[in-house]
């Protein structure tokens, strides 16, 4: 059996992904505003409404890793919480003037509704 989320859960975290793979070429690792590498992983409960959540972590510098908190991604696809220096923070506030929604990648794209109006 495997996991599953709310499709625009599924389109948040592959932006995500996207972002990350461009910055470090690693689907779940960035370096954060603050200069500090972090990686995330996300939980393997399945929820009832279709949202997902998952941890940060900050890599030390002796190989370690520190959790740093817990992100939560809404069943609409809105981050509504992400605990470290998120560089890509347009992520987590902007909506989309069409369905409401957090917009991603420098507000061109909306990851629930796939418009490329915003911008």
């Amino acid at each position: 059996m495997g996991w599953s989320c709310d499709a625009n859960v599924g389109d948040t975290l592959a932006l995500w992904s996207d972002l990350c793979a461009e910055q470090n070429g690693t689907s779940n690792c960035y370096t954060g505003t603050d200069g500090e590498k972090y990686f995330y992983q996300l939980s393997r409960v399945e929820h009832d409404d279709g949202h997902a959540g998952g941890v940060t972590w900050r890599e030390l510098p002796d190989g370690k890793a520190r959790k740093m908190g817990r992100f939560y991604i809404q069943p609409n696809g809105d981050a509504s919480r992400f605990p470290t220096a998120w560089p890509f923070d347009k992520l987590l506030g902007n909506n989309c003037p069409r369905c409401g929604a957090a917009t991603v990648r420098d507000d061109r794209y909306c990851g629930a509704c796939g418009c490329r109006t915003l911008g």
